[in-house]
């Protein structure tokens, strides 16, 4: 903690693994550990672990609407790091699969997060709008008259 500033030991610190593996059983059995045990933890700001997940998701959460108040929406990519990136992809994994909460859904929905992929909605899209240039010109082939938003995809 006095290195690092809180008891959360980095995925990038292979020579830590023993640690991390402490700590995180900490975590887990935190309710089941003796008091004065869990008390010198919670001094040092080791939490349980639902209150790790907490915090984390809450963190990528307020990342999330300051990537919307930058970007104008929940779901651009656009300047989306690669961390907030497959946090939002879990989101929505989780919510397809019943598995996130009605407290976390509703804030998502309130910031204005789509639950479906946009690339999902981007492909039908773009699909279409190549329907579209096959009747006009015969074949998917062709460049001519093809946008460049088509033509990279």
């Amino acid at each position: 903690k006095e290195e690092h500033g809180d008891c959360n030991i980095p995925q990038k610190h292979p020579h830590l693994d023993g640690l991390k593996r402490w700590v995180k059983n900490q975590r887990s059995r935190f309710e089941t550990i003796p008091d004065a045990q869990r008390t010198r933890l919670m001094e040092i700001g080791v939490t349980p672990i639902g209150n790790l997940r907490k915090e984390h998701w809450e963190e990528h959460y307020t990342q999330l609407l300051s990537h919307k108040e930058e970007h104008g929406d929940c779901n651009s990519t656009k300047g989306l790091s690669v961390e907030l990136g497959k946090w939002v992809a879990n989101q929505r994994k989780y919510h397809t699969r019943g598995a996130l909460s009605d407290e976390r859904t509703e804030l998502l929905r309130e910031a204005g997060f789509e639950f479906s992929s946009p690339r999902k909605e981007q492909w039908e899209e773009h699909y279409t709008q190549l329907l579209s240039h096959k009747e006009e010109h015969g074949d998917c082939n062709s460049t001519k008259g093809l946008s460049v938003e088509l033509g990279k995809w």
